[in-house]
């Protein structure tokens, strides 16, 4: 019989179980990052693989559809970062927020709205995007 300083079985057969769930979840975690990680350095290397001169006069049209692949493909460089780090998640949210800036910065049509005030507007909402997220993952 245990005493009140001593915990008894079923305390400590829940703690094993709780212990043993969040092993699972973190070797779940370590696994999807080191895939997506994987898909990503592929990716990135097949599209660096076809990014020579000969290589693109071979594929004509087909290399222009090919290398939009490099937005997804940054995608999940990023998931892969984030699922990377484990304490500290300031700078890949940091690369969120550039690669934010970057992607509102190009679907902006030429022109007046491509101003300096337009790239000022865009990195301060980028900015803020940025802070927020942080904001709330450590809330």
């Amino acid at each position: 019989m245990a005493t009140d300083d001593e915990p008894d079985d079923q305390s400590i057969a829940k703690q094993d179980r709780r212990e043993s769930a969040s092993d699972w979840m973190g070797l779940a975690t370590l696994v999807a990052a080191l895939c997506i990680g994987f898909v990503a350095l592929v990716g990135l290397a097949v599209l660096g693989s076809t990014s020579t001169d000969k290589s693109i006069r071979k594929m004509g049209a087909r290399w222009k559809r090919l290398h939009k692949l490099v937005y997804g493909l940054a995608v999940l460089a990023l998931v892969h970062f984030l699922l990377q780090t484990k304490a500290d998640v300031s700078l890949p949210l940091l690369f969120v927020g550039v690669f934010v800036w970057l992607m509102v910065w190009r679907s902006m049509p030429a022109g007046k709205d491509r101003s300096y005030g337009g790239l000022a507007m865009v990195a301060a909402a980028a900015a803020v995007l940025t802070l927020a997220a942080e904001w709330l993952w450590y809330r």
